[in-house]
């Protein structure tokens, strides 16, 4: 889903069984995702198409498309050079549950495998304990202000074409597992946190169109101690 207009809803940091009626485990109903809902093609020619695929990739859980969407730091911007890659910037402070070190932020690859792991259902990993595959996913982005361009001359130690955008997102995002984590009823994450998102532009013949650049993670309520980054954490291939 996607919704322009900022929203309220009610924050759980995780999701008992006996209050999430979309834990239906070991249910037949999971498409495994990884392509198998044909979306709609949008013209990537502004920021709100870009958003609004991602948002559509998220939730059909398509790798493929999620990944097309992501700059690659190959395909040259409108200035005919090209660009540093994508990168996920996660919340400062969030902890690898494998080392115990600080995240380090994501690149182009590094996101497109964690996210085609989570996609495709496979299990994660806590540290500890296996935690069951993503069933899943249902994504709200609303949107606070407009488009507009960076206000420094670098994102994330990398200089941006004319023509990068930038916007700041509340994010809303349910994942529900295929099962329960083990020793607890806990069966799914529900996230609200936001995000600064960056898109730049790239040629494509006569035609501007934008990729998603960057994606800076922020981890909006405090009390709260799941966030997008963590998720992301927990299914590292």
């Amino acid at each position: 889903m996607y919704n322009w207009k900022r929203f309220a809803l009610p924050l759980f940091v995780v999701i008992p069984l006996a209050l999430a009626a979309g834990c239906l485990l070991d249910s037949d109903d999971d498409d495994g995702g990884g392509g198998n809902v044909i979306l709609p093609v949008h013209p990537l020619t502004h920021p709100d198409s870009l958003v609004l695929s991602l948002v559509e990739a998220m939730e059909a859980r398509d790798a493929g498309v999620y990944g097309a969407l992501l700059y690659d730091g190959a395909a040259p911007a409108p200035d005919a050079q090209a660009y540093a890659g994508y990168v996920f910037h996660p919340v400062a402070g969030t902890a690898d549950p494998e080392t115990g070190e600080l995240l380090e932020p994501f690149d182009y690859d590094t996101e497109r495998a964690i996210m085609a792991n989570l996609f495709a259902g496979h299990d994660g990993w806590d540290g500890y304990q296996a935690i069951p595959g993503v069933r899943s996913i249902e994504v709200e982005f609303a949107g606070i202000g407009d488009w507009a361009p960076p206000a420094t001359d670098s994102v994330m130690g990398h200089p941006w074409p004319e023509g990068t955008l930038w916007r700041r997102f509340s994010t809303y995002i349910l994942f529900t597992l295929k099962g329960t984590i083990p020793g607890s009823d806990i069966c799914g994450f529900q996230v609200q946190d936001a995000a600064d998102l960056y898109a730049i532009p790239v040629a494509a013949g006569d035609t501007t169109t934008y990729r998603l650049w960057k994606w800076r993670d922020i981890h909006v309520w405090k009390s709260q101690t799941t966030s997008l980054s963590s998720v992301k954490a927990l299914y590292r291939p």
